[in-house]
């Protein structure tokens, strides 16, 4: 059972999920997330002290599919550094929380989406979502990158750079450019002895640092 929780912990650690929304891992700053996540190995470890631990929630395990009462998260700097059955983590926390009663679940998400095609933008989006616990997706925008190019993927990112609670993780285009022989600001240089898809990848997201923000936000989310 204790390899069991270590590895549920493990892997939401790895997925890096966030109780506060507001806490943002930066998204040029490699280094600093791989520290942050350091420390909560250290945290999950007894190591080093927890900022918040909620007792006694029921968890849902979506490995598994089932409820699990009496359950302990243990929360460091933003994020949980360890989930397991209620007073098994030996460590010290500077607040804990009877939270008995309290459902908790980790946060949903959408695999595909086009936000662009409602018309909203970002933070819009994440006020009718975030409520009923979607707290990330993927934006698979084409229309938006077919008009103003590598501008579409620095869109999607400036929301959350600014505060937005969402995650969004903009994907690449599958009509972009709509046609092979079509050209406009979403135009990465199609030539039918490539693949359209890697070269908008290169174009879009190699330019203007944005290659390293997208690298240090997959490892920080």
């Amino acid at each position: 059972m204790a390899r069991y929780q270590f590895f549920l912990a493990l892997c939401i650690l790895l997925c890096g999920v966030a109780i506060d929304t507001w806490a943002k891992p930066p998204h040029a700053d490699v280094q600093q997330e791989s520290a942050l996540r350091q420390h909560l190995i250290q945290v999950a470890l007894t190591k080093q002290p927890a900022d918040l631990v909620l007792e006694n929630v029921t968890l849902l395990n979506v490995f598994t599919a089932e409820w699990q009462p009496n359950q302990d998260i243990v929360i460091a700097r933003g994020r949980i550094a360890w989930v397991g059955d209620h007073k098994t983590w030996a460590g010290k926390a500077t607040a804990r929380v009877n939270a008995k009663g309290q459902w908790a679940v980790p946060g949903f998400g959408e695999s595909h989406k086009h936000i662009e095609s409602s018309y909203l933008t970002p933070e819009f989006e994440a006020a009718l979502v975030i409520p009923t616990g979607n707290t990330w997706t993927i934006e698979g925008s084409h229309e938006m990158s077919n008009v103003v190019g590598q501008h579409n993927a620095e869109f999607w990112l400036a929301a959350e750079d600014a505060g937005s609670p969402l995650k969004i993780f903009p994907a690449i285009g599958s009509a972009t450019p709509p046609t092979a022989y079509e050209q406009g600001a979403g135009y990465y240089g199609y030539n039918a002895g490539f693949s359209r898809t890697g070269l908008t990848c290169g174009r879009t997201w190699g330019s203007d640092g944005l290659a390293g923000r997208i690298a240090a936000r997959c490892a920080g989310e």
